[in-house]
């Protein structure tokens, strides 16, 4: 993909409907002086490119991201494996995001972080979520909401 390998060389980037660049070092320099460990994150959204560039942000900060193109499909990978927070679109047809973390909250691992992202933050309900990213965000925004969500590294793999 052409998308990713740009990602991989260049220094920042910026992440909503257009992509421009912002700085990554703060995030290089927090990610390599211990402040997170890997996480292994589920990314559900029905925009291919964000889950691109989402992808490859997170694996670029050490993480393991896999993604989900809609919420049946994020909520059968959240059934069959263990993740460590998801991120999820709000607005996405048949189960949006808020279908996705109820059906979290109220699963066997309900204390899952998970994050809200959004182009209309003002669709987000409740306390569903333990942090929330409005479109477009920065990629020092993203890493502030995952440190806020998760806090200290999960290292059992279990939420």
């Amino acid at each position: 993909m052409i998308l990713i390998n740009v990602i991989s060389s260049v220094e920042s980037i910026r992440i909503g409907p257009s992509l421009c660049w912002a700085d990554w070092s703060p995030i290089k320099t927090y990610y390599t002086r211990g402040g997170l460990s890997m996480l292994n994150i589920l990314i559900v959204d029905d925009e291919s490119v964000v889950l691109e560039v989402l992808q490859a942000i997170l694996t670029r900060l050490g993480h393991h991201a896999e993604t989900a193109s809609d919420g049946r499909e994020g909520l059968s990978m959240f059934d069959s494996r263990v993740y460590d927070l998801v991120i999820t679109d709000i607005l996405m047809p048949d189960i949006d995001g808020h279908g996705v973390a109820r059906h979290i909250r109220s699963s066997g691992r309900p204390n899952t972080p998970i994050i809200g992202i959004s182009g209309t933050p003002w669709f987000l309900e409740g306390d569903m979520f333990d942090s929330v990213i409005p479109k477009p965000f920065t990629v020092q925004a993203l890493a502030n909401a995952i440190h806020d969500a998760v806090g200290n590294p999960i290292t059992t793999g279990m939420s």
